[in-house]
């Protein structure tokens, strides 16, 4: 394996948190340290790649980062390079992005993700979790999982994509359910919008949003919420039965 990839040229101590990485909504990276890259969409996907596949080989970042490409060790290490420039280096001088040793590449365990915090919130899953934490977990979400990309790029993400997903749409029917036993229409609202904003084809999860727009006793809101539905579900042919019997209960 390469180790003579350049390192990154060393910066002023900072006490600046960690650089950061967005993942439940628009791909960004939050709070570098270093200097923006001329392609700085090809480096947010490397360093996307890196937060999410650890210590992979060389062989599999490049055929996720140049699929279908034959890549020399120097395009390998220029793209590692302006990467690593980008994110800058810690107040001791340490890479957040370390030169790749014999087990492979990684980034520096203080740069996490909102995946990483997501994860941590809910180890045993939703129902295990508490009200406020699963809240809290919510509150990462700031849209569908890797998205905002250029659609011919990350091409490896699809399970990862899928994984957030799922874990995400469980965590906001758990807590539209707790809401609505409850009666509180704004939490269950605010739930269940995440839900079907993550999973907009989840039946389940507009049935949740019909439930709270009912709770809320806003007709208006129900009948947006409606036609929603029928936009993001009409490709998909006839509604399930149950959601075609909540629509006949709550629209008469």
């Amino acid at each position: 394996m390469n180790t003579q990839c350049a390192a990154a040229t060393q910066e002023a101590p900072s006490e600046q948190p960690p650089p950061a990485l967005q993942l439940l909504g628009p791909v960004q990276v939050l709070n570098p340290h270093g200097t923006t890259p001329q392609s700085k969409a090809r480096a947010t996907e490397l360093i996307a790649f890196l937060s999410l596949h650890p210590w992979d080989g060389p062989e599999l970042l490049d055929a996720a980062m140049w699929p279908g490409t034959r890549v020399t060790s120097d395009q390998r290490c220029q793209a590692m390079h302006r990467a690593r420039v980008w994110l800058g280096t810690t107040e001791h001088g340490q890479p957040y992005l370390p030169l790749v040793s014999q087990e492979g590449y990684r980034l520096l365990g203080s740069v996490r993700t909102d995946w990483d915090t997501f994860r941590a919130l809910l180890p045993n899953g939703p129902r295990a979790a508490t009200t406020t934490t699963l809240t809290k977990a919510l509150q990462l979400i700031h849209g569908q999982p890797l998205s905002g990309i250029n659609p011919v790029r990350y091409t490896w993400s699809d399970l990862d994509r899928q994984q957030m997903i799922a874990a995400t749409a469980d965590a906001a029917h758990e807590l539209t359910t707790r809401a609505l036993r409850h009666r509180q229409s704004r939490i269950a609202n605010w739930a269940s919008a995440i839900g079907t904003t993550v999973e907009p084809a989840s039946e389940v999860l507009w049935r949740d949003r019909l439930e709270a727009a009912h709770l809320a006793a806003d007709p208006q809101q129900l009948e947006v919420i409606t036609t929603q539905l029928q936009l993001a579900l009409g490709a998909l042919g006839k509604l399930e039965p149950p959601t075609l019997r909540l629509l006949r209960t709550l629209t008469g």
